[in-house]
């Protein structure tokens, strides 16, 4: 059980940590101590990544982002369905993202989507009367936590799935995890693995040159990030979700794909997967390739119940996986 939170791992290996649901058993201990983390080396973080990199002018989280190809391409016939967006009346940014993610780790550590719901709603209503832009009108706020949740229980996941199926078996949110950093963490490194993704992925050779482009220096220690939810769905396959406020012009596929890219969500997304393996390999029976199901982005202002309207969902290729979790081994362990 997952009832108390972690420090994190020592010897690569990712520490579950944060709601009090029941995960798989470990098929071996975790090799590490609160005396040997105390005393490794600073730990960094996907934000501060981003942060050291020369190259920032998209690095917030909630931001607004233009989503707009640049091929000439936005007026041509493609159906553009309209957008309610339910965060309209409040302020965007960084308050009302972490006010959400508040409400959404809350709920989530609820037992059913009916406690779920109602924890949501208390947790988030007390902090929206100070987020409304227009003081003069006064927007049913009520309404609004409603909305945010329904909207995002019923957002569609890869196949026939959605959010609120996740109630059924054991999740996490709020998913801490610390990895080794050593020598191998470079711009040049992570760039020259999504090279090599394949065709068919959103990890491009273009992609990778705009993780060449960050230009951070070479990172060790210890990479920490914290995944909004990590569950499993009746199938068995395994899901991450992260939830944005972002503010997109448009939520149609391409125009999502846009954002994941711009903001290097992709980036964001490739870590997190090989964070998830690499605990759940850890359990008898794991395979990345039939047990994990994949990444799914959930742009709140643009999901729509039983639609992947504003919903980003792709499983990184396996080899890609594999070769940036070696980038968090020694080099002494890459030679063995």
């Amino acid at each position: 059980k997952m009832a108390e939170k972690s420090a994190g791992p020592v010897g690569g290996v990712a520490q579950p940590s944060a709601s009090a649901t029941t995960l798989p058993a470990e098929s071996q201990p975790l090799p590490w101590s609160r005396s040997r983390l105390a005393a490794a080396p600073l730990q960094s973080s996907y934000s501060a990544l981003l942060r050291k990199s020369p190259e920032n002018h998209r690095g917030d989280d909630e931001s607004s982002v233009a989503t707009s190809p640049d091929d000439g391409s936005a007026g041509d016939q493609e159906v553009v369905e309209k957008v309610d967006d339910v965060l309209d009346p409040l302020q965007g940014g960084k308050v009302l993202g972490d006010r959400i993610h508040c409400a959404f780790e809350r709920a989530m550590d609820c037992a059913d989507e009916g406690s779920a719901k109602v924890a949501f709603g208390a947790a988030l209503l007390p902090d929206l009367p100070g987020l409304v832009r227009d003081k003069g009108v006064k927007p049913d706020l009520a309404g609004i936590a409603d909305a945010v949740w329904d909207r995002t229980a019923g957002a569609k996941l890869g196949g026939p799935f959605c959010v609120r199926d996740l109630f059924g078996g054991p999740r996490a949110a709020e998913w801490e995890f610390l990895l080794p950093q050593h020598d191998g963490l470079t711009p040049d490194a992570l760039a020259d693995a999504i090279q090599n993704a394949g065709a068919g992925s959103p990890w491009t050779p273009e992609y990778a040159e705009q993780v060449r482009a960050r230009g951070f220096k070479p990172l060790r220690g210890y990479f920490e990030g914290i995944v909004d939810l990590v569950g499993q769905l009746p199938d068995k396959s395994w899901v991450v979700a992260d939830y944005k406020t972002n503010r997109l012009d448009r939520y149609a596929p391409r125009f999502v794909d846009t954002a994941m890219a711009d903001c290097h969500y992709l980036l964001q997304a490739l870590l997190y997967a090989v964070a998830v393996n690499r605990w759940l390999e850890r359990t008898k029976g794991w395979t990345y390739e039939n047990n994990f199901c994949g990444v799914a982005y959930l742009f709140l202002r643009g999901l729509k119940a039983g639609s992947s309207q504003g919903v980003w969902f792709q499983k990184p290729p396996p080899a890609l996986v594999r070769a940036v979790d070696a980038l968090f081994t020694s080099a002494k362990e890459r030679d063995v």
